[in-house]
């Protein structure tokens, strides 16, 4: 009996010709060891792409009649998945307000403890150190051993509860190390809650995602106009206590997140069902196994389940011959007892008669010259003594080798480091950390507005007109990739080709006009390899990978963009102009752009790689 053969409540019995258990897809039957349990056949069940003769049931339906039997269902792209992609938006606006209020007053703080340009950087380098850190542990370590619902909700309270740190900071250590807190909380808050959205969303994925961001446009839009009434009226340190206080708000969006994990259908299109996705554990207390807290959801068994039913669940292969053979059987006859998968079917494999149970082969016996030794000296000790020792020695054995285990698996699951045998992996670490240098143009538009002479009113209605156009771009951008006209990374490509070419013309932004087109330019396109960041990821790696891809993805933008803050800072005051790293970031948006066109030459290749390397024969 399936997981998913659960029986039906009595006051929700179905009709008779339905009676009995829910039937299973094959892609709904959960297996461990490439087994599988069966199920039950009726007018839901498709086998091989067929149907029945009744033709597919829409997914509301199936969800309604499937929930007749008490399990958790999800509909993708439903009023859920929607819920979901506003508390993340909600996430990333709190994010984009903090952002956008420190570095349009990046000069005050400069001022205010009385610091240069390239030390107060410093708080940036750190911080995008960290959100780079945890951004990784966040998403292979943190998720699936907590959930995804939870770890936001720890850099939710952590957002907050730092930035009160930064009003109190006495001095610039005290600053970039709350600066440094802040990253800590980012990183928990964006890699594993975009993940998750993702995995909500089939054909509105494209533009959940730019929704999703769009709280980035809608931070930089409100904010500078919120924060000239509010810095006017509580000063700068009074500034940040709002923000602090509007940060509140990010924890009751990191409650809306549930986990994948928790539904035990998930209904695609209206047409298929499918599995839960392997990866999302769930954060609910009673599903927590005691044995090894890195199980995911279909390796547990569900809480839900009688008892009866969890005794008839099957996580292995079906018994065969060689089985049924063994229970009845002395030990000449389970010798001869043919061993199933062997190469010759006419000749069955037998253990030799000459051996006992307990032999071992030859390279096996050998033993080393200090095995000999010691086997010598235990010969001439008392026979318990020489036992005691030879215990202690076989459960020290045993212990280093569950220790180094266990040190390994930890490792593993912390850094995936299979996906970098794939060369579109570092293919898209590269597009990526040369792509993320546009954000240094959106971080310092501010002081380069304030170096060309112009007001603080004036800037912020420059950074206005910048998020509302950042805001309108994001959902356009979502939209038109949903009508699949151009892939993502041509889309990404094109908008670095384009924000390239405007910066090497840097000499000409001297007025507020021509301020204006570059701020025009920069909140239409600059925020487009954000924006589609997870798309990207899936379109070069593809959904199962995209959870570790992501954070590793995360990881080497922030790290760019954390020893780019210091290097351009230097420039900009050895050189006392920003013509210098602006030109520095359009080259690099143009080695970006030439990265993502490789992109379908590298996934060919890897594949052809793959296929080679399954066809070779096994040792």
């Amino acid at each position: 009996m399936s997981v998913g053969d659960l029986k039906p409540e009595p006051e929700k019995s179905p009709p008779a010709e339905e009676a009995g258990s829910i039937p299973l897809t094959p892609d709904l039957k959960r297996d461990n060891n490439n087994g599988s349990s069966n199920s039950n056949k009726n007018k839901y069940t498709e086998n091989d792409g067929s149907t029945s003769s009744e033709g597919h049931i829409k997914g509301e339906r199936q969800a309604k009649e499937i929930k007749k039997y008490g399990a958790c269902v999800l509909v993708l792209d439903s009023a859920m998945s929607w819920v979901v992609c506003i508390a993340v938006a909600m996430s990333i606006f709190l994010m984009a307000l903090f952002r956008s209020a420190l570095t349009i007053y990046f000069l005050d703080f400069v001022e205010a403890f009385d610091v240069s340009i390239t030390t107060a950087s410093l708080g940036f380098t750190f911080g995008l150190v960290f959100t780079s850190i945890t951004s990784v542990v966040g998403a292979n370590l943190m998720v699936p051993y907590i959930g995804t619902r939870l770890v936001v909700l720890i850099g939710a309270v952590c957002n907050c509860v730092f930035t009160f740190g930064l009003i109190i900071a006495p001095n610039i250590a005290v600053f970039i190390l709350f600066m440094t807190a802040k990253g800590f909380a980012f990183g928990l808050i964006l890699t594993p809650s975009i993940a998750l959205m993702s995995m909500y969303f089939n054909r509105r994925r494209s533009l959940a995602t730019s929704i999703a961001f769009c709280g980035m446009g809608a931070g930089n839009m409100l904010g500078p106009p919120l924060f000239e009434v509010l810095k006017e009226n509580f000063g700068l340190w009074g500034l940040f206590l709002v923000v602090a206080a509007i940060e509140m708000n990010g924890v009751p969006a990191a409650m809306l997140m549930r986990p994948i994990g928790r539904y035990k259908y998930i209904i695609k299109d209206g047409v298929d069902i499918k599995a839960p996705a392997k990866s999302e554990p769930t954060d609910d207390k009673d599903d927590a196994t005691e044995q090894s807290p890195f199980l995911t959801q279909d390796e547990k068994v569900d809480e839900d389940l009688s008892e009866t039913d969890q005794n008839n669940l099957s996580f292995s292969k079906p018994p065969g011959k060689c089985d049924e053979k063994l229970n009845h059987c002395g030990l000449k006859e389970w010798r001869d007892v043919p061993i199933e998968g062997s190469k010759e079917e006419n000749a069955p494999e037998k253990l030799p008669e000459n051996k006992s149970m307990n032999s071992t082969s030859s390279s096996d016996a050998a033993l080393s010259t200090e095995a000999v030794a010691r086997s010598r000296e235990n010969s001439f000790a008392h026979p318990s003594e020489a036992r005691t020792a030879a215990d202690v020695s076989s459960a020290g054995e045993e212990a280093g080798k569950r220790c180094l285990t266990k040190t390994g698996a930890f490792f593993q699951r912390l850094f995936n480091v299979d996906l970098f045998d794939l060369w579109s992996m570092w293919l898209l670490m590269g597009a990526s950390g040369l792509g993320a240098l546009v954000q240094y143009l959106m971080t310092y538009l501010p002081t380069i507005s304030i170096k060309q002479g112009l007001t603080q009113p004036e800037v912020a209605v420059l950074m206005t007109i910048n998020g509302s156009l950042e805001l309108v771009s994001r959902i356009v951008i979502g939209i038109f990739s949903d009508f699949h006209l151009l892939t993502n990374c041509q889309i990404v490509t094109i908008t670095h080709v384009v924000i390239g070419t405007v910066l090497h013309f840097n000499y000409f932004y001297t007025s507020y006009n021509a301020l204006l087109f570059l701020v025009v330019v920069s909140g239409a396109l600059s925020a487009t390899q954000q924006n589609l960041s997870s798309l990207l990821t899936i379109e070069i790696l593809g959904m199962e990978n995209l959870l570790s891809a992501f954070g590793f993805r995360i990881m080497i933008s922030t790290l760019v963009l954390a020893t780019h803050h210091p290097l351009l800072g230097f420039i900009l005051e050895s050189t006392g102009s920003f013509a210098a790293p602006l030109h520095y970031v359009g080259m690099c948006l143009y080695m970006a752009a030439v990265l993502l066109l490789m992109a379908p030459m590298v996934k060919r290749y890897d594949a052809r790689r793959k296929a080679a390397t399954s066809e070779q024969p096994k040792l």
